[in-house]
């Protein structure tokens, strides 16, 4: 079995060679996306799951379950069309060619590292972490809500959970607007 860290390595490497191909301007519109599921998780599911009635029931696995199988969706829904956007724009397309030069490279490689650590560890902090009416709340030591033949709690994943972007980005309540906001700036004022 690979364990998670491990995983969240692999694809951080992955998206960072993946975005190298794509070229860095793609990869910034892509981090945009990236930053706005973050920003819509953050601000808009307390609402969502207070409408569902989780917050009323007793905390159990099967609502914890269910709040990550909605907030997985909800992110990688929003991370599909933040990658796909420019190719189904025509217009957009166009102006975002991909240059050949090694420091479009590098900046692709360094933008789709993040990429990879903000699409890959969303993901694991919803493992890590659940939603309440007053914000996030870590679950360590708990299990997770998965039988144990298909995903386990390691220490490994204890080392790193204080660095993944849900307890990053939502530590202060101003960070995520504001790097939504100087994201944003950058693809209007930079790429458009």
């Amino acid at each position: 079995m690979i364990g998670l860290v491990t995983t969240l390595w692999i694809m951080v490497t992955f998206f960072a060679v993946i975005e190298m191909q794509r070229g860095w301007t793609r990869a910034v519109i892509a981090s945009s996306g990236l930053v706005l599921s973050l920003f819509a998780i953050n601000q808009f599911a307390p609402f969502l799951f207070g409408a569902l009635g989780h917050f009323e029931e007793s905390f159990n696995e099967t609502i914890w379950r269910r709040q990550i199988f909605v907030l997985a969706a909800i992110h990688l829904t929003i991370a599909f069309f933040s990658y796909a956007g420019p190719a189904f724009s025509g217009k957009l397309s166009g102006r975002l060619g991909i240059r050949d030069n090694i420091q479009d490279k590098l900046l692709a490689l360094l933008v789709g590292a993040v990429n990879g650590y903000l699409a890959i560890g969303t993901l694991i902090s919803f493992l890590e972490y659940r939603l309440t009416q007053d914000g996030w709340v870590e679950t360590a030591p708990a299990p997770y809500p998965f039988p144990a033949d298909i995903l386990i709690r390691t220490e490994q994943v204890d080392a790193i959970s204080k660095w993944l972007p849900i307890p990053l980005l939502t530590s202060n309540p101003y960070v995520l607007p504001v790097l939504l906001v100087l994201v944003f700036l950058f693809v209007l004022v930079v790429m458009l």
